[in-house]
């Protein structure tokens, strides 16, 4: 079940809607069985994102009942999820009173939580959606900064790579000479061996050449 939840959260980032709604179908089936009521309402709340990008219908019923469900627990962080989802579903649509709505219960859920990223993830939402001229101009430095930022970081791990790879180049390049003067060195020391040998033949032919005729 974790293979394949992660297996569908992994079409569902990369846009496969499709291949996400067959494997979060068949694991709320499995899930069903289980009885775990958390693990049932995450299946059906994702479930019912994926139904919203492809328009089908019971996508917001899933979501809805995914939240009921995670109300009767109490558990923040799945109802958090809950309204991030909620707000989302709101925002595809262009819905900004219930996508303000929801991403509001969401700030406020982070507040009473104390959880700085889950409050960033439910502002963004509130910034996305509103049209004053001095937040799109936030919303438009953040964006050229955050550009930079990522601009500089890929141009660092560019360098590094490139160190890396250069360093990896000429470690390849040491061995490759430690090698051949080893090689170099072991046929030498048989050339020294095999003479060695000849000599000692040799002498030794002579000195029984010489016992013999004696």
């Amino acid at each position: 079940n974790v293979i394949s939840n992660n297996i569908a959260n992994t079409y569902r980032k990369k846009g496969e809607y499709q291949l996400a709604l067959a494997e979060f179908y068949e694991l709320y089936q499995h899930r069903l069985k289980s009885g775990d009521s958390l693990k049932i309402a995450n299946t059906l709340n994702n479930l019912g994102l994926v139904k919203s990008k492809l328009n089908y219908e019971g996508a917001l019923t899933d979501m809805q009942e995914a939240l009921e469900i995670r109300k009767k627990e109490n558990n923040v962080d799945e109802i958090f999820m809950s309204y991030v989802y909620l707000a989302e579903y709101f925002s595809d649509r262009n819905d900004i009173k219930k996508v303000e709505y929801y991403a509001n219960k969401a700030y406020d859920l982070a507040e009473k939580a104390k959880n700085d990223s889950y409050k960033l993830e439910a502002l963004s939402f509130l910034v996305d959606h509103n049209n004053n001229s001095k937040v799109l101009e936030y919303k438009k430095l953040n964006d050229s900064i955050t550009l930079a930022k990522q601009l500089n970081e890929n141009k660092f791990a560019s360098l590094k790579y490139d160190f890396s790879k250069e360093k990896k180049e000429a470690d390849e390049a040491k061995l490759a000479l430690l090698a051949s003067n080893l090689k170099e060195e072991k046929q030498k020391r048989l050339k020294l061996l095999y003479l060695t040998l000849g000599v000692i033949i040799s002498l030794s032919s002579i000195f029984f050449y010489f016992l013999l005729k004696i």
